[in-house]
């Protein structure tokens, strides 16, 4: 399979995905969908349902950003980060060195501080947080955006949202991505 056909098949399997997982939410029934799809969708809202954070979808996304102020967080490695990034977006880095080996969540002092956190959200607890990132971490594994949503929610933060997808279906749900180039690589 040539790349673009694997892209597109990307593309399509993190579309059924996102659309799986409204579906779920919505309690209604799944017809026609891979087990493995299905599967996936249900890891990815029993880890949200566990840490209290919402999952939602490019079009959710720009709904909500359209009622009430948000604040977006990439919290993709910086260079991604400065490469191309959702517009509006903040950045702020988490990775799996922010949990224990036994899952618990542990500040890793090396990145940043808590308060440095703090500062970059919002002390207004009850301000919108979407969370995303651009790795392409598989559903079984905890992401950086899973990791920044269970730490906002043990900061006390209330509307907490982890974006699914990724790149490709944010841009082709609305969802706008802008360039900026690092002064190191220009």
């Amino acid at each position: 399979m040539g790349c673009s056909n694997q892209q597109k098949s990307h593309n399509s399997s993190q579309i059924e995905l996102e659309q799986t997982i409204s579906k779920l939410q919505a309690g209604e029934k799944i017809n026609n969908t891979a087990q493995n799809i299905i599967d996936d969708a249900q890891i990815l809202l029993d880890r949200s349902y566990a840490y209290s954070y919402k999952l939602i979808d490019a079009k959710t996304l720009l709904q909500i950003s359209k009622e009430k102020q948000i604040i977006l967080i990439d919290t993709s490695p910086k260079g991604q980060y400065l490469l191309k990034h959702l517009e509006g977006a903040k950045h702020f880095e988490f990775n799996s060195t922010f949990l224990s080996s036994d899952g618990m969540l542990i500040w890793n002092t090396k990145n940043k501080s808590q308060q440095e956190f703090l500062n970059k959200v919002s002390n207004n607890l009850f301000i919108t947080l979407i969370f995303y990132d651009q790795t392409q971490t598989p559903p079984y594994q905890i992401s950086p955006a899973d990791i920044a949503s269970m730490w906002a929610k043990k900061l006390g933060y209330h509307n907490v949202y982890r974006l699914l997808g990724d790149k490709t279906s944010w841009v082709s749900q609305g969802l706008i991505m802008t360039h900026e180039v690092p002064t190191c690589c220009q």
